[in-house]
């Protein structure tokens, strides 16, 4: 034999003692992708959720400081207190059947 190809055999045979002890468990990868996944979308909604609280108090601070509006502060209120349960049922109703 040629000295490459020697060398090759050995090689080989090296590779043939060689242990690979590889121990993947794939529901452990998949788990840790489902929660990185909840953290994005938990993520997403907390910073929504403050934007839009950020702008209905904006929007009554501007109204009650600058404008002058006060009665329209106390309609704003009774209107949004009024219809807020009204419009959670639907939003709830239509958030469980997206996750089904």
């Amino acid at each position: 034999m040629n000295n490459k190809e020697e060398v090759s055999l050995k090689k080989m045979d090296e590779i043939k003692n060689f242990d690979f002890d590889i121990n993947v468990d794939i529901s452990q990868i998949i788990l840790k992708a489902e929660n990185i996944k909840t953290n994005r979308k938990d993520k997403k909604e907390l910073l929504l959720f403050l934007g839009s609280s950020l702008l209905i108090v904006s929007l009554v601070l501007y109204l009650g400081v600058f404008a002058g509006a006060q009665n329209l502060i106390i309609y704003f209120e009774i209107f949004f207190f009024a219809l807020a349960p009204l419009l959670i049922i639907p939003a709830a109703l239509a958030a469980k059947v997206k996750e089904s």
